[in-house]
């Protein structure tokens, strides 16, 4: 008996994807058999991963060689622009330094809008504009400053009525024929007289006087010169108080013992904290002592100012920069005291102490802006009470100083 198998069912179709995928290999076979081209075996793929760590390790062969290309530039870049950056940073400077310059630019950029004149005003010379900035800063320094405390104290400690402390010294200078040095506080001033010495020149014109000449010179050395708005030798206020220091020494020199004679005076301010107008009388007067001169009475000098309403005696620094009314005082020592004298040593120096009643006035010279007559009075009484102690002081110096003199040209005798 002989059984039929049934037939197979037909495979059931791939789905559309894998006929499409089946349909594009088998196309690709064909393509390759047409052309000669085996399918890829083992051998092939072992190739391919040949070639792609060859490629790899070309790549990282470039780049090790780029690297070292980059290095290269970098240093040889280093080389010719770090000498110039250093040269950048030489001439720029520190931050400091740059801080410090931007500073000065702006404080200079501040005192031009100050100074700016008008466009219809004349121009004027660049040391009145350096004047004028100086008087604006200054001016602008006294409006926030407070010079006198709510307990009665200066910014240095003294109450309204004291002096700084005074020393002097003698023969300070070998060259010349007298010299003293005068110091009042921070304030040093240093004189050198020369003569008298026989007159130089032809014959006396007809009419002049045969009695002694007097001549003084008033500077100021390169730091003090700095800190007193720039006075130095030949400025008009140096040379207006040369004339007025030249009248004072030739009221108080006995010119009349001294016939066809002169005398040279220098005063040099060494330091100047204010008052040294002042000091430099005091200091040219000791000078005229050291050198044997004859004098009608030692003069003393002092300076009195008006600030936040009260009368300040021995002006410092601060004090003249606020600017306000001062009175130079210049008097004999007549009539003052030793207990005033002694009183000043101890700065505790009370005004019924001194009397001032027979006083002489050599010069008296009211300086910047105006004031009341009260307040000129207290000025005046005030510095009148202060200048006879400081010439008491100064008399027993030249009186000690002449002793000393004489004892010693004695034992030269011997």
């Amino acid at each position: 008996m002989c059984i039929r198998d049934s037939p197979t069912p037909p495979p059931p179709r791939p789905p559309l994807a894998d006929a499409r995928a089946s349909h594009r290999r088998n196309r690709i076979a064909n393509a390759a058999r047409t052309r000669g081209i085996a399918r890829p075996t083992a051998r092939h793929a072992k190739n391919s991963t040949t070639n792609q760590k060859m490629r790899s390790r070309i790549a990282s062969r470039s780049r090790r060689v780029v690297a070292r290309v980059a290095r290269g530039v970098a240093s040889i870049a280093r080389a010719t622009l770090e000498p110039r950056a250093r040269r950048v940073a030489s001439r720029r400077g520190s931050p400091a330094r740059r801080r410090a310059a931007r500073a000065r630019g702006a404080r200079a950029r501040v005192r031009r809008r100050r100074v700016t004149p008008r466009r219809d005003a004349p121009r004027r010379a660049p040391a009145t504009a350096r004047r004028d900035a100086d008087a604006a800063e200054t001016r602008d320094a006294s409006i926030a400053m407070e010079y006198v405390s709510f307990e009665g104290l200066r910014a240095d400690g003294r109450r309204a009525n004291e002096c700084r402390r005074v020393r002097h010294e003698f023969a300070v200078d070998a060259d010349a024929d007298g010299s003293a040095r005068f110091e009042i506080g921070n304030t040093v001033v240093q004189a050198t007289v020369r003569g008298p010495r026989e007159r130089r020149g032809g014959r006396a014109e007809e009419g002049a006087s045969d009695a002694c000449a007097v001549t003084a010179t008033y500077a100021a050395s390169g730091a003090a010169a700095d800190g007193a708005n720039g006075r130095r030798k030949g400025d008009r206020k140096a040379l207006s108080h040369a004339e007025t220091l030249t009248k004072i020494l030739d009221r108080v020199v006995m010119t009349e013992l001294m016939p066809r004679s002169a005398i040279a005076v220098t005063c040099t301010v060494l330091c100047d904290d204010g008052g040294a107008k002042a000091a430099s009388v005091n200091a040219a007067t000791l000078a005229l002592a050291d050198a044997g001169v004859p004098l009608r009475d030692t003069v003393g000098a002092v300076t009195c100012g008006y600030l936040d309403g009260e009368v300040l005696i021995d002006l410092n620094r601060e004090e003249e920069r606020g600017r306000g009314p001062e009175l130079l005082m210049c008097s004999t020592g007549a009539g003052a005291t030793s207990r005033a004298a002694a009183a000043s040593d101890d700065e505790e120096e009370e005004d019924e102490g001194v009397d001032i009643s027979g006083r002489e006035i050599i010069a008296e010279e009211l300086d910047r802006g105006k004031t009341t007559m009260e307040t000129y009075d207290a000025m005046h009484d005030l510095a009148l009470a202060a200048s006879a102690v400081i010439s008491a002081r100064m008399r027993e110096a030249t009186l000690e100083r002449t002793r000393s003199l004489a004892a010693t040209r004695a034992l030269e005798k011997f």
